[in-house]
Formats: structure tokens, C-alpha cells, sequence
């Protein structure tokens, strides 16, 4: 039996290099299952959509879903060839602090800003928060459909501040980042601690689902 885990750098493993075991990965560990985490730093919900959709392939036993901030974005590397198809999992960088030029990078503004200011500028200069908000809405509402088609049970947790009045599922989980971050910090010598938390964190995360993963994964 199999659990996957599918987000951003709130459901990944050892953020910014500190031993943090996953929410993911604690749960995995306390039931009894394997564990694969395609949770990618950066992931927009785009990304973790289609994250899903390569999970389904690894018939696993639950999936949990961590929904991002929608304030994430997806663009091409320069030498991509143009996809005739729709993108899957492996059309996307899944290395956070690199640029591939063949691939797409699904990331936060501040990574594109570092790097092409004038693209990322346009971005938010012409991006309506309400739109690209209610896209991301529809990104989880089709990964939910395509788990409930295979049959397999889920869980979401909503992260984001932004999307508070998401309640996609009985099974979804408000669990803000800037709170858990608020309490429970990174030590401050890590980059960008103030957005996660750390692994005190993840045992928290995972003690509010354990109860509900037990009882999915063995429906």
C-alpha cells in the first residue's frame, strides 16, 4: 500500500537542506505504507495537478494533495519545442534552483524575477488575482475528479492564505502557512523561513491527518 504526496515546498522533504522529514513521509512511516513524494519547491497548482495526474499511474492507496498560494506561475524555458500534446509530470523542471531551457518552470514570482524582471513585471502587472485564483480552483477540482474516476481516496490540504474559502471536499484541511511558519519556525538562518515551517511543523500537519489517512487507505 502506497502513499503519495503531491504540493509545493510545504509538503517536500528537507526544505532549503534542513533534515524535515514530510508530513507525508511521517504518516507513511506511522502506518505502515510506502511513500513517494512528488511534492517540487515552487510547484504552482498547475504543477501539482499534474503531479496527480502521474500519481494516478503509481496505483497508490491514498493521495494527498497540498494546495498552493495562486500566486505562482508557469512558463517555458527558451529552447523548448512547441508540445502538441498536453504537458505531463515530466515536461516540468523538477529541480527548484535550476534553470533547464527545455523544460517548463513552474515557480514563484520572486525565482522569475531574479532572472528575466521584465517578463515576470508583465506577469503581475496584467495577472487579475480573482482570474488566476479561480484557474487554480478549477486545477483542483480536475485532479479531484480524475482520483474519484480511478477510485482512489484523497485528502487535500488548502496552505495558501489567499484561497481561504476553498472547501473543495469533507476532506480538506485549512492549514495556513504563514501560521505554521508563525508556529512553528525555521531557524533563522535559512532562507525564506519565514514562509515554512519546520519539523515539529510537519508532525503537527501529519497528527491532524492520521486519522483520516488511516481510515482511506484502508477503505
Amino acid at each position: 500500500m502506497t502513499l503519495v504526496s503531491c504540493g509545493c515546498s510545504f509538503s517536500k522533504d528537507d526544505f532549503a537542506g534542513v533534515p524535515t522529514p514530510s508530513y507525508g513521509r511521517i504518516l507513511a512511516e506511522q502506518l505502515g505504507l510506502d511513500f513517494i513524494n512528488l511534492a517540487i519547491s515552487g510547484a504552482s497548482n498547475y504543477f501539482i495537478a499534474k503531479q496527480v495526474e502521474h500519481a494516478i499511474t503509481l496505483t497508490p492507496s491514498i493521495v494527498i494533495i497540498g494546495i498552493t498560494t495562486p500566486l505562482r506561475y508557469d512558463l517555458v524555458g527558451d529552447k523548448l519545442e512547441f508540445i502538441s500534446r498536453r504537458p505531463n509530470y515530466t515536461d516540468f523542471n523538477l529541480v527548484y534552483d535550476s534553470y533547464l531551457p527545455d523544460k517548463i518552470h513552474s515557480k514563484s514570482k520572486h525565482w522569475f524575477k531574479n532572472r528575466n524582471t521584465e517578463i515576470i513585471d508583465m506577469l503581475l502587472n496584467c495577472t487579475n488575482f480573482q482570474i488566476k485564483q479561480d484557474q487554480d480552483l478549477f486545477c483542483i477540482l480536475g485532479s479531484c475528479f480524475l482520483l474519484r474516476e480511478s477510485n482512489i481516496p484523497f485528502i487535500l490540504i488548502n496552505f495558501g492564505d489567499e484561497v481561504n474559502e476553498i472547501k473543495l471536499t469533507d476532506r480538506t484541511y485549512y492549514l495556513p502557512y504563514s501560521q505554521l511558519a508563525k508556529r512553528y519556525p525555521l531557524p533563522d538562518s535559512v532562507e525564506q523561513e519565514k514562509l515554512h515551517f519546520n519539523a515539529q511543523g510537519h508532525e503537527f500537519v501529519a497528527k491532524m491527518l492520521r486519522p483520516d489517512v488511516r481510515f482511506q487507505s484502508l477503505r
